[in-house]
């Protein structure tokens, strides 16, 4: 099935990782063959460029997603959920006798960390038809992730076709990582976890190894983001550190998304790079404060609101 396609094409297009989140809180994290029992449970829409796509939508910006769906419930929550919150998914096709893909999310409530189990789903690869390539070729930017890295690939070398910059949440990695270098080269945009920059280098320190991309690639934004430690990013060709908002922490499940969504919002008005750092930060801390990667997602009213009572 495939919706009408709308009478102007959004400003980002994304490609790449949309699931179900199902989130279990525990007190502690169990070794394996013992349990852990559950104190709270919930299910969100989330996946990598969705949640990104979702902050871009709240703050105001025209969204589409490129993708597939499975036949299950969970995919026709996701599909109208992605209506909900203003992603364009006129170009998405629904796969029968197929589940969607989800992660369960294990947060350990004693040390606010998150440990994931993802099933991607099982779709065949991404084609582009002409129309889908009309549809892209109206944006202003193209957001990936790798989570299949052979769609991103794909998705980015049609980008470049039509002229249009890409953006790459730097955390997922194929195995290959040849094919790691080669989406990244094609990559306007990059922002990292802290693991990424020394996965793809091989270099242990992370400032050394963004410093080794950024010879090799030189991209216009080169970002890597440490949750509550901030952010490293090249500012007129230096490394400077951002720190991050302290804030009271509910659950940190999709910040960093919810940062690229804020940042490229950022770019699409123009701000000044460490503006937008700061702005990002602003909006990924918000998102903090209720669980789940959805809840949480500031619109533009309350970034705002937040900066201006958190002055630098």
């Amino acid at each position: 099935m495939i919706d009408m396609i709308p009478d102007k094409t959004p400003d980002v297009i994304a490609v790449g990782h949309l699931c179900m989140d199902k989130i279990c809180f525990c007190e502690d994290y169990p070794e394996e063959n013992t349990s852990r029992r559950v104190l709270q449970f919930s299910e969100h829409p989330g996946g990598t460029v969705s949640q990104a796509m979702a902050a871009l939508s709240r703050l105001g910006v025209k969204t589409g997603y490129l993708g597939d769906f499975g036949s299950d419930a969970a995919a026709r929550f996701l599909h109208e959920d992605c209506r909900r919150e203003g992603i364009d998914v006129s170009r998405c096709r629904f796969h029968p006798d197929t589940a969607h893909a989800f992660t369960t999310v294990a947060v350990n409530v004693r040390r606010n960390t998150r440990t994931f189990f993802s099933y991607h789903g099982k779709f065949p690869p991404l084609s582009f038809s002409p129309e889908d390539e009309r549809y892209l070729a109206g944006a202003r930017l193209l957001h990936l992730d790798n989570t299949d890295p052979e769609n991103a690939l794909a998705a980015a070398k049609l980008a470049k076709k039509l002229g249009v910059p890409v953006s790459l949440d730097g955390s997922s990695m194929a195995k290959d990582n040849e094919k790691n270098w080669a989406l990244v080269r094609l990559t306007d945009i990059l922002i990292t976890n802290d693991r990424f920059p020394s996965r793809l280098t091989g270099i242990p320190d992370r400032a050394e190894a963004l410093l080794e991309i950024f010879r090799q690639v030189h991209p216009k934004v080169l970002i890597s983001t440490a949750g509550e430690h901030g952010c490293l990013a090249f500012v007129d060709g230096t490394l400077r550190h951002f720190p991050a908002f302290s804030v009271k922490t509910v659950d940190t499940t999709g910040a960093g998304d919810v940062f690229h969504g804020a940042f490229l919002y950022s770019l699409l008005h123009e701000m000044p790079l460490a503006v937008g750092i700061r702005f990002a930060s602003a909006a990924a801390a918000i998102s903090c404060g209720a669980p789940g990667g959805r809840d949480g997602i500031p619109n533009l009213a309350r970034v705002e609101a937040f900066l201006a009572a958190h002055p630098e």
